[in-house]
């Protein structure tokens, strides 16, 4: 019998992945061959652009993992992987970890609330999906 791997994430910091560890488990996944991911930060900040024309939201996703390029190719449009790494007590921690970010503008007759709460919400759908 071939190799079985396994897949475990969650969204924030208050969920665990231990009830999915387990469940893998109990289909003889072994530890070493589950592949689990945390995201470790998820922002969404929406504000005026450079000209004060229109608005601006930049979306960011950061995991607590660095994964290779390779696994986000054809990525939905707007979003782009980067590398990032935590500091602590003015020290750069390694490894570097992994982000995905996009950036929504909005021109000056959608910059009401609804236009960009919805172009928000289309945007994330679209990230959701590709994750799935």
């Amino acid at each position: 019998m071939g190799r079985v791997y396994g897949y475990a994430r969650v969204s924030s910091t208050e969920q665990h992945l231990d009830r999915q560890i387990e469940a893998l488990s109990a289909y003889k996944v072994e530890g070493r061959h589950i592949i689990t991911d945390k995201v470790s930060a998820v922002t969404c900040n929406t504000h005026k652009d450079q000209d004060d024309n229109g608005k601006v939201t930049q979306i960011s996703i950061e995991f607590g993992t660095f994964y290779p390029e390779t696994l986000f190719q054809e990525l939905p449009p707007d979003w782009t992987i980067y590398e990032y790494n935590r500091v602590k007590d003015n020290q750069i921690l390694q490894p570097s970890l992994t982000g995905l970010s996009c950036v929504i503008y909005h021109p000056p007759d959608e910059c009401d609330q609804e236009s960009i709460d919805f172009e928000k919400e289309i945007t994330i759908s679209n990230i959701e999906s590709w994750l799935e």
